[in-house]
């Protein structure tokens, strides 16, 4: 399929407005903290809700929920129009699609603040009970991403079992990706920005689906992901954390697994340290 001037011109104009509206967001949050700061809580609560419309999310790393917080603390009267800024978002995610992860992560952002840690349980269940899961793919599962950790943690991993394979597929499919583009290096360069990010979604991503597959009992599949991990780091501080894993789930398998690999990739020295501190965590 060619590519057009009309169709890059469209991409170009797309991309500005984001670029807009993320820049016009984000001064509105830093305003409103401002005017929560200086005790105008009514003109600071008309800016924060102005401003949530799913052009920041996580990425303005102006810790919205903090802010948030701060806002409610200071003004418990601004709980009422918050919730009801988070279910007017709550509606159009479920009328949606949207496939726009910042909003999402607004949306739970506005449910920590107003200490509804769970209420998104409460939406994957409307919309798998609605048939909705084809329709809503990418905000299911930008869903399950944004709340993984929290989900091992509290090992409430039912809510995560139906979407193993999906993430599976996902993880390996960008490991694949990464290894072609350093392979090929002449056709996409593989510049420091993307290897902080694959170093990054390796060991974030992989561990904890790595996990999810022990504490599911797909052994084989959990193995394949820690493989992908140990290929793409290798470290003695990434061999502590798959095997601590492995000892938390109880899987003595995978552990006997990674223990041998650690053996296999380590120096002796390396290896020597890595046994020390599995001792030091019994």
């Amino acid at each position: 399929m060619t590519t057009t001037d009309d169709d890059s011109k469209t991409t170009v104009e797309q991309n500005e407005q984001v670029a807009d509206g993320l820049r016009k967001s984000k001064d509105m949050l830093s305003k409103a903290k401002a005017l929560v700061d200086e005790g105008k809580f009514e003109e600071g609560l008309v800016l924060f809700t102005s401003a949530l419309d799913g052009n920041v999310g996580y990425a303005s790393r102006f810790n919205l929920r903090i802010a948030l917080s701060e806002l409610l603390n200071k003004n418990p009267a601004a709980r009422e129009p918050l919730s009801l800024k988070r279910n007017q978002m709550e509606t159009m995610l479920k009328e949606g699609p949207l496939n726009r992860r910042a909003f999402e992560e607004e949306w739970m952002e506005l449910n920590f603040a107003l200490g509804d840690d769970y209420q998104e349980i409460e939406l994957l269940k409307f919309l798998h009970e609605n048939n909705q899961k084809s329709k809503h793919q990418v905000t299911i599962l930008n869903l399950i991403k944004i709340n993984f950790g929290k989900y091992l943690r509290d090992k409430r991993y039912k809510i995560l079992e139906p979407h193993f394979d999906y993430l599976g597929r996902m993880f390996i499919g960008y490991q694949s990706f990464i290894e072609a583009q350093k392979l090929f290096p002449t056709i996409d360069r593989f510049s420091d920005h993307d290897d902080h990010s694959y170093r990054t979604i390796t060991e974030e991503e992989g561990t904890l689906l790595f996990e999810l597959g022990l504490a599911l009992g797909k052994i084989e599949q959990a193995k394949l992901v820690a493989r992908k991990i140990i290929d793409g780091l290798g470290s003695r501080a990434i061999f502590l954390k798959l095997l601590a894993i492995a000892r938390r789930i109880n899987q003595n398998d995978a552990y006997s697994f990674i223990l041998s690999e650690a053996k296999s990739n380590l120096s002796i020295a390396d290896f020597n340290i890595l046994q020390s501190e599995l001792s030091a965590i019994n």
